[in-house]
Protein backbone atom coordinates (compact mmCIF):
# COMPACT_ATOMS: atom_id res chain seq x y z
CA UNK A 1 0.00 0.00 0.00
CA UNK A 2 2.58 2.47 0.77
CA UNK A 3 4.57 1.98 -2.27
CA UNK A 4 1.35 2.09 -4.61
CA UNK A 5 0.32 5.19 -2.65
CA UNK A 6 3.69 6.76 -3.07
CA UNK A 7 3.49 5.99 -6.68
CA UNK A 8 -0.21 7.39 -6.74
CA UNK A 9 0.83 10.53 -5.19
CA UNK A 10 3.52 10.93 -7.92
CA UNK A 11 1.32 10.96 -10.40
CA UNK A 12 -0.91 13.71 -9.01
CA UNK A 13 2.39 15.69 -8.27
CA UNK A 14 2.69 15.58 -11.81
CA UNK A 15 -0.59 16.03 -12.84
CA UNK A 16 -0.41 12.64 -15.30
CA UNK A 17 -4.15 11.58 -15.69
CA UNK A 18 -3.84 8.28 -17.94
CA UNK A 19 -7.95 8.76 -18.49
CA UNK A 20 -10.98 11.09 -16.81
CA UNK A 21 -11.98 7.68 -14.87
CA UNK A 22 -10.59 9.37 -11.68
CA UNK A 23 -12.65 12.73 -12.53
CA UNK A 24 -15.40 11.02 -12.98
CA UNK A 25 -15.51 9.13 -9.71
CA UNK A 26 -14.37 11.87 -7.71
CA UNK A 27 -17.67 13.80 -8.91
CA UNK A 28 -19.69 10.84 -8.09
CA UNK A 29 -17.95 10.19 -4.27
CA UNK A 30 -18.52 14.10 -3.81
CA UNK A 31 -22.39 13.62 -5.02
CA UNK A 32 -22.72 10.71 -2.42
CA UNK A 33 -20.81 12.51 0.19
CA UNK A 34 -23.71 15.30 0.27
CA UNK A 35 -26.46 12.45 0.27
CA UNK A 36 -27.19 13.10 -3.64
CA UNK A 37 -27.65 10.85 -6.68
CA UNK A 38 -24.36 10.79 -8.83
CA UNK A 39 -24.34 13.82 -11.26
CA UNK A 40 -21.32 13.66 -13.50
CA UNK A 41 -21.16 17.30 -15.14
CA UNK A 42 -17.64 16.32 -16.59
CA UNK A 43 -19.61 13.51 -18.63
CA UNK A 44 -22.21 16.18 -19.79
CA UNK A 45 -25.02 17.82 -18.61
CA UNK A 46 -26.81 16.55 -15.74
CA UNK A 47 -25.67 13.02 -16.76
CA UNK A 48 -26.59 10.56 -13.92
CA UNK A 49 -23.97 8.28 -13.51
CA UNK A 50 -26.98 5.65 -12.08
CA UNK A 51 -27.63 5.35 -16.01
CA UNK A 52 -23.94 4.16 -16.92
CA UNK A 53 -23.15 1.39 -15.04
CA UNK A 54 -24.49 -0.42 -12.05
CA UNK A 55 -21.94 -0.19 -9.24
CA UNK A 56 -24.31 0.55 -6.30
CA UNK A 57 -21.06 -0.27 -3.91
CA UNK A 58 -19.19 3.10 -4.73
CA UNK A 59 -21.49 4.78 -2.77
CA UNK A 60 -18.72 3.89 0.32
CA UNK A 61 -16.91 5.99 -1.09
CA UNK A 62 -19.18 8.51 0.29
CA UNK A 63 -18.47 8.73 3.97
CA UNK A 64 -14.40 8.41 3.16
CA UNK A 65 -14.65 11.38 0.85
CA UNK A 66 -16.47 13.44 2.99
CA UNK A 67 -13.64 13.19 5.41
CA UNK A 68 -10.91 13.76 2.66
CA UNK A 69 -12.22 15.55 0.23
CA UNK A 70 -9.82 15.06 -2.67
CA UNK A 71 -9.12 12.70 -6.04
CA UNK A 72 -6.13 11.34 -4.02
CA UNK A 73 -8.26 9.84 -1.44
CA UNK A 74 -9.96 7.79 -4.10
CA UNK A 75 -6.92 6.40 -4.96
CA UNK A 76 -5.51 5.70 -1.28
CA UNK A 77 -8.47 3.87 -1.34
CA UNK A 78 -7.92 1.74 -4.03
CA UNK A 79 -4.62 0.77 -2.63
CA UNK A 80 -5.84 0.12 0.68
CA UNK A 81 -7.62 -2.52 -1.19
CA UNK A 82 -5.21 -4.31 -3.56
CA UNK A 83 -3.21 -4.38 0.13
CA UNK A 84 -6.07 -5.95 2.09
CA UNK A 85 -6.14 -8.51 -0.88
CA UNK A 86 -2.53 -9.09 -0.64
CA UNK A 87 -2.89 -9.94 2.96
CA UNK A 88 -5.83 -12.18 2.01
CA UNK A 89 -3.62 -14.16 0.05
CA UNK A 90 -0.50 -14.66 2.21
CA UNK A 91 -2.85 -15.89 4.62
CA UNK A 92 -4.70 -18.24 2.92
CA UNK A 93 -1.63 -19.64 1.64
CA UNK A 94 -0.62 -20.50 5.48
CA UNK A 95 -3.54 -21.73 6.26
CA UNK A 96 -4.27 -23.82 3.25
CA UNK A 97 -0.09 -25.29 4.33
CA UNK A 98 -1.78 -26.09 7.81
CA UNK A 99 -4.66 -27.69 7.01
CA UNK A 100 -2.57 -29.97 3.99
CA UNK A 101 -0.35 -30.60 7.73
CA UNK A 102 -2.66 -31.81 9.42
CA UNK A 103 -4.64 -34.13 6.95
CA UNK A 104 -1.19 -35.58 6.73
CA UNK A 105 -1.87 -37.31 9.73
CA UNK A 106 -1.86 -36.31 13.71
CA UNK A 107 0.62 -38.62 15.17
CA UNK A 108 4.23 -36.64 15.18
CA UNK A 109 6.91 -38.86 14.37
CA UNK A 110 10.43 -38.20 15.83
CA UNK A 111 11.80 -37.13 11.90
CA UNK A 112 8.57 -34.85 11.94
CA UNK A 113 9.45 -32.96 15.42
CA UNK A 114 13.04 -32.27 13.76
CA UNK A 115 11.76 -31.12 10.45
CA UNK A 116 9.03 -28.64 12.14
CA UNK A 117 10.84 -25.54 12.08
CA UNK A 118 10.97 -25.77 8.27
CA UNK A 119 7.29 -26.99 7.98
CA UNK A 120 6.68 -23.45 9.65
CA UNK A 121 9.10 -21.50 7.86
CA UNK A 122 7.65 -22.97 3.94
CA UNK A 123 4.11 -21.84 4.44
CA UNK A 124 5.63 -18.08 6.30
CA UNK A 125 7.78 -17.73 2.80
CA UNK A 126 5.64 -19.16 0.63
CA UNK A 127 2.15 -17.01 1.18
CA UNK A 128 4.33 -14.02 1.15
CA UNK A 129 6.29 -14.52 -2.26
CA UNK A 130 2.51 -15.17 -3.63
CA UNK A 131 1.24 -12.09 -2.22
CA UNK A 132 4.17 -10.21 -3.33
CA UNK A 133 3.62 -12.29 -6.64
CA UNK A 134 -0.20 -10.93 -6.32
CA UNK A 135 0.93 -7.40 -5.48
CA UNK A 136 3.15 -6.44 -7.90
CA UNK A 137 1.96 -8.28 -10.71
CA UNK A 138 1.68 -6.51 -14.33
CA UNK A 139 -2.22 -6.38 -13.71
CA UNK A 140 -2.20 -5.04 -10.49
CA UNK A 141 0.17 -2.29 -11.67
CA UNK A 142 -1.49 -1.51 -14.56
CA UNK A 143 -4.71 -1.07 -12.61
CA UNK A 144 -2.71 1.45 -10.22
CA UNK A 145 -1.60 3.27 -13.48
CA UNK A 146 -4.58 3.80 -14.97
CA UNK A 147 -6.00 5.55 -11.42
CA UNK A 148 -9.08 4.36 -10.24
CA UNK A 149 -11.76 2.34 -10.71
CA UNK A 150 -15.07 0.49 -9.50
CA UNK A 151 -13.06 -3.02 -10.51
CA UNK A 152 -11.21 -2.40 -6.89
CA UNK A 153 -13.79 -3.11 -5.14
CA UNK A 154 -14.31 -6.86 -6.55
CA UNK A 155 -10.12 -7.05 -5.85
CA UNK A 156 -10.28 -8.03 -2.03
CA UNK A 157 -13.98 -9.53 -2.62
CA UNK A 158 -12.51 -12.02 -5.00
CA UNK A 159 -9.40 -12.71 -2.84
CA UNK A 160 -11.55 -13.79 0.24
CA UNK A 161 -14.14 -15.65 -1.91
CA UNK A 162 -11.59 -17.87 -3.77
CA UNK A 163 -9.50 -18.21 -0.89
CA UNK A 164 -12.17 -19.91 1.26
CA UNK A 165 -12.78 -22.29 -1.88
CA UNK A 166 -9.31 -23.19 -1.51
CA UNK A 167 -9.86 -24.00 1.69
CA UNK A 168 -12.90 -25.88 1.34
CA UNK A 169 -10.83 -28.08 -0.89
CA UNK A 170 -8.56 -29.38 1.80
CA UNK A 171 -11.41 -30.42 4.46
CA UNK A 172 -14.63 -32.39 4.66
CA UNK A 173 -17.83 -32.36 6.50
CA UNK A 174 -19.63 -29.17 8.70
CA UNK A 175 -16.13 -27.56 7.97
CA UNK A 176 -16.08 -27.78 4.45
CA UNK A 177 -19.67 -26.69 4.03
CA UNK A 178 -18.84 -23.77 6.38
CA UNK A 179 -15.34 -22.56 4.07
CA UNK A 180 -18.22 -22.90 1.24
CA UNK A 181 -20.34 -21.00 2.54
CA UNK A 182 -18.45 -18.14 3.00
CA UNK A 183 -17.24 -18.26 -0.07
CA UNK A 184 -20.31 -18.09 -1.57
CA UNK A 185 -20.72 -14.50 1.68
CA UNK A 186 -18.00 -13.10 0.29
CA UNK A 187 -18.77 -13.55 -3.17
CA UNK A 188 -22.14 -11.63 -3.43
CA UNK A 189 -20.96 -8.18 -2.84
CA UNK A 190 -19.32 -8.47 -6.32
CA UNK A 191 -22.57 -8.39 -7.92
CA UNK A 192 -22.77 -4.75 -6.78
CA UNK A 193 -19.51 -4.00 -7.84
CA UNK A 194 -20.22 -3.61 -11.58
CA UNK A 195 -22.93 -4.96 -14.22
CA UNK A 196 -20.73 -7.84 -15.79
CA UNK A 197 -19.48 -8.61 -12.15
CA UNK A 198 -22.79 -11.01 -11.46
CA UNK A 199 -21.48 -13.53 -13.78
CA UNK A 200 -18.63 -13.93 -11.85
CA UNK A 201 -20.40 -14.37 -8.29
CA UNK A 202 -22.58 -16.94 -10.31
CA UNK A 203 -19.47 -18.99 -11.35
CA UNK A 204 -18.30 -19.02 -7.91
CA UNK A 205 -21.83 -20.10 -6.82
CA UNK A 206 -21.86 -22.82 -9.53
CA UNK A 207 -18.43 -24.23 -8.40
CA UNK A 208 -19.94 -24.07 -4.34
CA UNK A 209 -23.00 -25.85 -5.55
CA UNK A 210 -20.29 -28.83 -7.57
CA UNK A 211 -18.40 -29.27 -4.35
Amino acid sequence: MALYTYYSLQQVKHWITPSWDLAIFTQMAQAYSHFSVPIVPIKGPDINLWGDHFHPILVLLGPVYALLPSPTTLLVVQNALVAFASFAIVRFTQRAFALAQKTEGAQKTEDAQKNEPAQSVIPTLTGLLLGAGFALSFGVQQAIAAQFHEVAFAVPLLAMSLGYLVLASRVSGTERARYLAYACWWALPIAFVKEDMGVTAAMIGIVAFVR
